[in-house]
């Protein structure tokens, strides 16, 4: 097990039979041209994935490991829920403003211009075991046209950099930003989140292809077991 953590190879992926690791789709996924990865973010009127509203999307694309210029993609929704004066934390919502100053478009348009945008390329977020489920149940919730599957995969840099830098007290956006000096900030607007988390899965990403040796030998030695 030791050997395994040194190869960042989690237990799902011990579980999964005949499927590369975490990290060999995260490395594979950053180096593909014909598909880019949507780096996206989401702004809610809470945490309750199945009830709360998202009021914003925004995302960048990567392709070739690099964010692709002029990708940037953002919109505003309107949302009938009060919006948040304070974060979870205590701290002020910046988007409590920001919401009310910005032209905003009905659910259903935003989501189809935020599903064109995204067609055919792999996702990617920090903590997509809230961004996604929620993406889903508000498109759900919002129309009976536009499609969007909850069990979509998702490159989630939350679990790459615990795989990656397991040493770490923290993995918030904010404490990896810190951590390896990436110019981007955390501030809880979508635009800014979803930025620095491309530029974390760049930081990232030469970290995730040292780890490729190490999970080749790992996996190709006889006594590598898979769960299932």
């Amino acid at each position: 097990m030791w050997e395994y953590r040194k190869a960042a190879i989690s237990g799902d992926d011990l579980i999964n039979i005949g499927r590369k690791t975490t990290i060999q789709r995260f490395v594979q996924a950053m180096h593909q041209q014909q598909r880019p990865i949507v780096v996206f973010d989401t702004e809610t009127t809470g945490l309750d994935i199945f009830n709360d509203d998202i009021i914003q999307i925004a995302a960048y694309k990567i392709s070739n490991g690099e964010i692709v210029p002029g990708s940037h993609f953002e919109v505003f929704i309107r949302t009938d829920k009060e919006i948040p004066r304070f974060l979870s934390n205590g701290l002020d919502n910046p988007m409590y403003r920001l919401y009310h100053e910005t032209e905003k478009l009905k659910p259903t348009e935003a989501f189809r211009q935020f599903l064109e945008y995204s067609e055919g390329c792999v996702f990617a977020g920090h903590n997509c075991e809230f961004d996604i489920p929620v993406l889903a149940c508000n498109i759900a919730r919002n129309s009976i046209e536009l499609k969007f599957d909850a069990n979509t995969e998702c490159i989630d840099s939350l679990t790459v950099s615990r795989l990656l830098l397991p040493h770490l007290w923290s993995h918030t956006l904010e404490n990896l930003i810190n951590y390896l000096h990436i110019d981007g900030c955390n501030t809880h607007n979508a635009s800014d989140d979803a930025l620095a988390t491309a530029k974390l899965l760049i930081s990232l990403c030469p970290l995730a292809e040292e780890k490729i040796p190490f999970i080749n030998n790992i996996t190709a030695s006889k006594d590598f077991i898979r769960l299932g």
